[in-house]
């Protein structure tokens, strides 16, 4: 006799969608206009490495985009923050190379420097496992490294000199990098500020989920922040879709108004 497959159990908090939903009911609504606006943007090829890398980031920013609006249907305010911050880096780096292509390279090189501080622990802690690449992979990285070493490796910020806080002050972001980034990114990292964001202060407890708590900040940056990616991206890689981007961006501050 063939067995049934178990049956799902329902994921979330299906009885708090509703009551999120239609307190931002406008905002949720311009979040529905916006994927088939990425659809078209996303169907439009490209083939400079500027556009190529700006297209995956605003891709990847899309998608983080979808999953915080799951969270926040389902009243994890706390994990859809980190998820906003996600965005909001892509965000400021984004809007960092459009400004500054002459970086990309830098961006793309820093690959190499990953690598090989790979290879270095696998070298001296998994050797066996180092064994089981290729060693024309290797030697290929060894050499792109030897090129791009000198001018990278001793970047302690990654592949660029500049900080994220440099980067955003360079795109216009300053204030929420002091702001929100900070909020956010004490709820990643777990300090004690993060904590006590968290926390319900009548009970002095964490707060559970589903709760009120973050929602509306999280769901503004990450709304806000995918918007920009897509601005920057639609502007360097001049895809004639300028007039939707800004309508769009206008829609967002009209609905955020409303709220």
């Amino acid at each position: 006799m063939r067995k049934q497959p178990s049956k799902i159990l329902a994921v979330g908090f299906p009885d708090f969608w509703q009551g999120v939903h239609e307190k931002h009911r406008v905002v949720f609504k311009e979040s529905e206009r916006l994927v088939a606006l990425q659809n078209r943007l996303f169907r439009k090829p490209v083939t400079e490495p500027l556009h190529m890398l700006l297209r995956l980031l605003a891709r990847s920013a899309s998608n983080s985009f979808g999953a915080l609006i799951t969270l926040v249907l389902n009243g994890y305010g706390n994990d859809a923050m980190r998820i906003a911050r996600s965005i909001f880096e892509t965000d400021i780096v984004a809007g960092y190379l459009k400004r500054h292509p002459e970086e990309i390279g830098d961006y793309f090189d820093y690959h190499v420097i990953l690598q090989k501080r790979m290879y270095d622990y696998m070298r001296e802690y998994t050797p066996e496992l180092l064994e089981r690449i290729d060693s024309g992979v290797i030697s290929e990285m060894k050499s792109r490294y030897a090129g791009v070493g000198p001018r990278l490796r001793r970047r302690r910020k990654g592949w660029t000199e500049k900080s994220l806080e440099n980067m955003a002050a360079d795109v216009g972001l300053t204030e929420l990098y002091k702001t929100f980034y900070s909020w956010a990114s004490s709820l990643h990292h777990a300090d004690i500020v993060g904590l006590s964001l968290q926390v319900d202060r009548s009970a002095l407890d964490l707060e559970p989920a589903p709760s009120e708590k973050w929602l509306e900040v999280a769901l503004n940056i990450g709304h806000g922040s995918l918007l920009r990616v897509l601005r920057s991206y639609v502007e360097a890689a001049d895809l004639g879709m300028n007039e939707e981007i800004d309508s769009a961006i206008k829609r967002f501050k009209k609905a955020w108004g409303s709220q």
